[in-house]
């Protein structure tokens, strides 16, 4: 039987630091591969921006090349695009590399006419239709625009929830030609081996603790955390609450100022600790010796942090938003997204109770992936 050739699928790395989750799902995408037989395995072509190459080295695949790539201008590849009515977003990473097909590629402002490259587009979430406040203006209408010739000429998209794509069909007419892929990704994290004294230490961690592992950004919801620890607190009850996470919101430069006062203005500045970015392994490590993770957003595509955890098989407080029921079901703990005395009670309740040491979540990991990477496949063939 002649061997068949592998598919070559180029994947476009355009995130950093600001974009953590962005970054992880990359990372889970080409990491959950390694998983099917080696016959069913495509080449990766990891194109990669200046501020993604740090973590480049992470990521772990049999079949893996990294190129470094200047993207093109995000406003001016628009104009010349229209002008010479070729994708110059695209063009460079398609010539010379015999690609199957590359993503996830969100500007689309013509369609690719080169070869036999698929172009397949992820978007994460619609939040800026129910949050408009957390963006800039001419971000929202640049958003909008970048959207709809997205939906008008990319050949497939992909998104991570049923809510996400109830979210399209709810704002937009899709066309009939589109093919949308519903793919809830995967966390292929380990626990980890480091000692958890040696990064209690480093980090200056004494006692019991709740973990929040998020960016500080606006939706990310903080202050509901922060408002219940400080009920508590009132209450005589002593809590700390761990928060990960880069403290600095792009779209909004006076966010975290105001953070900073309401911590001050709660008084609950000892009993909270904000180590901002941290190796990846230590965070691992943080979550694992926690009472619970808190994930507290007021919107996601599908939550990252929620996956580590039934990877890890960690308890969570998840705030009541649609993606979560559908990622926990009956497996989660819920509390109202705007409610702090919600999520109070819940801390309370999870620190007097004995942690468990039975799995928490009904989570077949390895099957989950194989099905996730056959499916991540098919879309390219």
């Amino acid at each position: 039987m002649v061997n068949q050739k592998r598919l070559r699928i180029g994947i476009f790395l355009r995130c950093g630091s600001n974009a953590i989750g962005e970054l992880y799902y990359i990372k889970n995408v080409i990491e959950s591969l390694g998983v099917l037989e080696d016959a069913k395995k495509p080449e990766i072509i990891l194109f990669y921006i200046e501020d993604s190459a740090p973590y480049v080295k992470e990521f772990n695949y049999e079949y893996l090349e990294t190129r470094p790539y200047k993207p093109v201008h995000k406003y001016l590849g628009y104009f010349y695009s229209w002008l010479v009515r070729k994708n110059l977003f695209t063009s460079r990473m398609i010539a010379h590399n015999d690609l199957d097909g590359l993503f996830p590629i969100n500007d689309t402002p013509i369609r690719t006419k080169q070869g036999k490259t698929k172009i397949i587009s992820w978007f994460p979430d619609l939040q800026h239709k129910f949050y408009p406040q957390y963006f800039p203006r001419l971000n929202v209408i640049l958003r909008e625009y970048r959207l709809k010739l997205l939906l008008k000429n990319t050949d497939g998209l992909v998104v991570s929830s049923q809510d996400v794509l109830s979210h399209f069909r709810k704002f937009y007419t899709l066309p009939q030609s589109l093919k949308v892929s519903v793919l809830p990704f995967i966390s292929n994290i380990e626990k980890s081996t480091l000692e958890y004294e040696t990064v209690r230490k480093k980090y200056g961690i004494e006692g019991q603790y709740f973990i929040v592992s998020n960016q500080f950004y606006e939706h990310k919801n903080h202050k509901v955390v922060f408002e219940a620890i400080g009920l508590l607190l009132k209450e005589g009850k002593e809590v700390q609450v761990v928060f990960t996470g880069k403290f600095e919101d792009y779209k909004n430069l006076t966010f975290t100022q105001k953070l900073e006062e309401q911590i001050e203005r709660l008084g609950i500045k000892t009993h909270i600790k904000i180590l901002g970015i941290i190796p990846r392994e230590e965070q691992i490590c943080l979550l694992e010796n926690s009472i619970a993770v808190i994930q507290p957003s007021l919107f996601e595509g599908w939550s990252s942090i929620v996956e580590d955890v039934k990877t890890l098989q960690i308890p969570i407080l998840v705030s009541d938003i649609a993606v979560h029921f559908e990622q926990l079901g009956d497996e989660g703990h819920y509390f109202k997204s705007t409610d702090s005395q919600s999520l109070a009670n819940l801390m309370q309740e999870f620190t007097l109770k004995k942690p468990t040491k039975q799995p928490l979540y009904d989570n077949d990991h390895k099957m989950r992936t194989i099905e996730f990477a056959n499916r991540f496949v098919d879309i390219f063939k």
